[in-house]
């Protein structure tokens, strides 16, 4: 997952099935301005659409993926 920062700010991604249950978790901490890049293990999330939400301290971005 790619994302782009327009301030610094403290970073958390989660990801959450159809049904909007967090499935997985991942707090990034403080990131500085600027691009950022970060990997998932979901080998063991079932097959379905899932979505990508990052959070910063005044934003919020939202994607989905399909796990086959």
């Amino acid at each position: 997952v790619d994302y782009l920062l327009n301030q610094t700010s403290s970073v958390e991604i989660l990801i959450t099935d159809i049904n909007g249950k967090v499935v997985l978790e991942n707090i990034q901490g403080t990131k500085a301005i600027g691009q950022h890049s970060t990997t998932f293990n979901v080998s063991n999330l079932a097959i379905g659409m899932y979505m990508i939400t990052i959070r910063t301290k005044d934003q919020s971005f939202r994607t989905k993926f399909i796990k086959d």
